[in-house]
Protein backbone atom coordinates (compact mmCIF):
# COMPACT_ATOMS: atom_id res chain seq x y z
CA UNK A 1 0.00 0.00 0.00
CA UNK A 2 1.38 3.31 -1.04
CA UNK A 3 1.02 6.43 1.20
CA UNK A 4 -0.34 9.55 -0.40
CA UNK A 5 1.09 12.89 0.72
CA UNK A 6 -0.97 15.97 0.17
CA UNK A 7 0.62 19.39 -0.26
CA UNK A 8 -2.07 21.40 1.51
CA UNK A 9 -3.16 22.39 5.01
CA UNK A 10 -5.81 20.39 6.77
CA UNK A 11 -8.91 22.05 8.16
CA UNK A 12 -7.60 21.65 11.73
CA UNK A 13 -4.31 23.32 10.85
CA UNK A 14 -6.15 26.22 9.21
CA UNK A 15 -8.38 26.67 12.28
CA UNK A 16 -5.36 26.69 14.60
CA UNK A 17 -3.59 29.31 12.49
CA UNK A 18 -6.73 31.45 12.33
CA UNK A 19 -7.15 31.18 16.10
CA UNK A 20 -3.57 32.32 16.70
CA UNK A 21 -4.06 35.25 14.33
CA UNK A 22 -7.28 36.26 16.14
CA UNK A 23 -5.48 36.22 19.51
CA UNK A 24 -2.65 38.35 18.13
CA UNK A 25 -5.13 40.87 16.68
CA UNK A 26 -6.95 41.07 20.02
CA UNK A 27 -3.73 41.71 21.91
CA UNK A 28 -2.69 44.35 19.36
CA UNK A 29 -6.00 46.20 19.54
CA UNK A 30 -5.96 46.17 23.36
CA UNK A 31 -2.38 47.43 23.43
CA UNK A 32 -3.16 50.20 20.99
CA UNK A 33 -6.21 51.30 22.99
CA UNK A 34 -4.13 51.39 26.18
CA UNK A 35 -1.39 53.41 24.47
CA UNK A 36 -3.92 55.94 23.09
CA UNK A 37 -5.61 56.33 26.49
CA UNK A 38 -2.25 56.84 28.18
CA UNK A 39 -1.20 59.42 25.58
CA UNK A 40 -4.47 61.34 26.01
CA UNK A 41 -4.08 61.31 29.79
CA UNK A 42 -0.53 62.64 29.57
CA UNK A 43 -1.59 65.34 27.10
CA UNK A 44 -4.44 66.49 29.38
CA UNK A 45 -2.14 66.52 32.43
CA UNK A 46 0.46 68.53 30.50
CA UNK A 47 -2.23 71.04 29.50
CA UNK A 48 -3.17 71.54 33.17
CA UNK A 49 0.50 71.90 34.08
CA UNK A 50 0.89 74.54 31.32
CA UNK A 51 -2.15 76.45 32.60
CA UNK A 52 -0.69 76.20 36.11
CA UNK A 53 2.58 77.67 34.86
CA UNK A 54 0.72 80.54 33.16
CA UNK A 55 -1.10 81.25 36.44
CA UNK A 56 2.21 81.28 38.35
CA UNK A 57 3.73 83.66 35.77
CA UNK A 58 0.70 85.94 36.08
CA UNK A 59 1.10 85.86 39.87
CA UNK A 60 4.79 86.79 39.62
CA UNK A 61 3.83 89.98 37.75
CA UNK A 62 0.62 90.89 39.60
CA UNK A 63 1.00 89.40 43.12
CA UNK A 64 -2.44 87.78 42.80
CA UNK A 65 -3.99 85.12 40.58
CA UNK A 66 -6.38 86.16 37.80
CA UNK A 67 -10.11 86.23 38.44
CA UNK A 68 -11.23 84.68 35.15
CA UNK A 69 -14.69 83.69 33.95
CA UNK A 70 -13.47 81.06 31.49
CA UNK A 71 -10.31 79.84 29.82
CA UNK A 72 -11.45 80.85 26.34
CA UNK A 73 -11.65 84.53 27.28
CA UNK A 74 -8.62 84.37 29.59
CA UNK A 75 -6.30 82.92 26.93
CA UNK A 76 -7.18 85.40 24.18
CA UNK A 77 -3.91 86.94 23.08
CA UNK A 78 -3.44 90.51 24.25
CA UNK A 79 -6.87 90.85 25.87
CA UNK A 80 -7.17 87.90 28.22
CA UNK A 81 -5.92 87.83 31.78
CA UNK A 82 -3.32 85.18 31.01
CA UNK A 83 -3.19 85.71 27.24
CA UNK A 84 0.31 87.16 27.36
CA UNK A 85 1.55 84.14 29.34
CA UNK A 86 -0.01 81.46 27.13
CA UNK A 87 -1.70 82.21 23.84
CA UNK A 88 -4.60 80.12 22.60
CA UNK A 89 -2.54 78.97 19.61
CA UNK A 90 0.11 77.59 21.95
CA UNK A 91 -2.39 75.67 24.05
CA UNK A 92 -3.05 72.04 23.16
CA UNK A 93 -5.70 70.66 25.46
CA UNK A 94 -5.53 67.12 24.13
CA UNK A 95 -8.76 65.19 23.82
CA UNK A 96 -12.17 66.75 24.46
CA UNK A 97 -12.36 67.56 28.17
CA UNK A 98 -13.81 69.85 30.79
CA UNK A 99 -11.39 72.18 32.58
CA UNK A 100 -12.11 73.70 35.97
CA UNK A 101 -10.59 76.75 37.68
CA UNK A 102 -10.92 77.70 41.32
CA UNK A 103 -9.68 80.91 42.87
CA UNK A 104 -9.73 81.79 46.55
CA UNK A 105 -12.20 84.66 46.40
CA UNK A 106 -11.08 86.40 49.58
CA UNK A 107 -7.45 87.23 48.84
CA UNK A 108 -6.72 85.62 45.44
CA UNK A 109 -3.61 83.90 46.79
CA UNK A 110 -4.50 80.28 46.01
CA UNK A 111 -5.92 78.55 42.94
CA UNK A 112 -6.49 75.17 41.33
CA UNK A 113 -6.79 74.07 37.71
CA UNK A 114 -8.39 70.65 37.08
CA UNK A 115 -9.27 68.59 34.00
CA UNK A 116 -11.61 65.66 33.43
CA UNK A 117 -9.61 62.69 32.14
CA UNK A 118 -12.66 60.84 30.81
CA UNK A 119 -13.92 63.35 28.27
CA UNK A 120 -16.38 66.20 28.73
CA UNK A 121 -17.76 66.10 32.30
CA UNK A 122 -15.76 62.85 32.78
CA UNK A 123 -18.36 60.79 30.88
CA UNK A 124 -16.01 57.78 30.86
CA UNK A 125 -15.45 57.98 34.65
CA UNK A 126 -11.64 58.12 34.47
CA UNK A 127 -11.28 60.83 37.09
CA UNK A 128 -9.72 64.27 37.34
CA UNK A 129 -6.22 65.73 37.50
CA UNK A 130 -5.57 68.99 39.37
CA UNK A 131 -2.63 71.33 39.84
CA UNK A 132 -2.13 74.56 41.77
CA UNK A 133 -1.56 75.70 45.32
CA UNK A 134 -5.13 75.49 46.62
CA UNK A 135 -5.13 71.88 47.83
CA UNK A 136 -6.79 71.43 51.23
CA UNK A 137 -8.28 74.93 51.25
CA UNK A 138 -11.87 76.03 50.62
CA UNK A 139 -11.56 74.41 47.17
CA UNK A 140 -12.60 71.02 48.59
CA UNK A 141 -9.76 69.29 46.71
CA UNK A 142 -7.11 67.48 48.73
CA UNK A 143 -5.38 65.33 46.11
CA UNK A 144 -3.86 65.94 42.69
CA UNK A 145 -5.39 62.77 41.19
CA UNK A 146 -9.09 62.15 41.82
CA UNK A 147 -10.57 58.76 41.00
CA UNK A 148 -13.48 58.69 38.58
CA UNK A 149 -16.89 57.38 39.49
CA UNK A 150 -19.96 56.72 37.40
CA UNK A 151 -22.19 59.79 37.31
CA UNK A 152 -19.65 62.21 38.87
CA UNK A 153 -19.41 65.29 36.66
CA UNK A 154 -17.07 67.46 38.76
CA UNK A 155 -14.05 66.95 40.98
CA UNK A 156 -15.04 66.79 44.65
CA UNK A 157 -16.12 70.28 45.65
CA UNK A 158 -15.94 71.69 42.11
CA UNK A 159 -19.62 72.31 41.69
CA UNK A 160 -20.89 75.46 39.97
CA UNK A 161 -21.64 78.26 42.38
CA UNK A 162 -18.88 77.31 44.84
CA UNK A 163 -16.18 79.51 43.33
CA UNK A 164 -15.40 77.18 40.42
CA UNK A 165 -15.60 78.13 36.75
CA UNK A 166 -15.93 75.51 34.04
CA UNK A 167 -14.77 75.56 30.40
CA UNK A 168 -14.99 72.82 27.78
CA UNK A 169 -12.14 72.15 25.37
CA UNK A 170 -13.03 70.76 21.93
CA UNK A 171 -10.05 69.09 20.29
CA UNK A 172 -11.53 68.94 16.80
CA UNK A 173 -11.45 72.71 16.28
CA UNK A 174 -9.07 73.62 19.16
CA UNK A 175 -11.56 75.89 20.86
CA UNK A 176 -13.03 76.69 24.26
CA UNK A 177 -16.65 76.91 25.30
CA UNK A 178 -16.90 78.86 28.52
CA UNK A 179 -19.79 78.03 30.83
CA UNK A 180 -21.92 81.01 31.72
Amino acid sequence: MEKKFYKAFTLIEMLIVMGIIMILIGVGVAGTRYALDSANKIKLENAVDNLNQAMLSYYADNREYPDITGFGAALTAGTGEIGEYMETGEFDGGADATYYYWLDGTNQQSFLVCVSLGGVLDEKAKGFYCNGNGFGTDSGITDQNIEGAEGVEHPAGATPGTGWIQSEWTNEDNSWTDAV
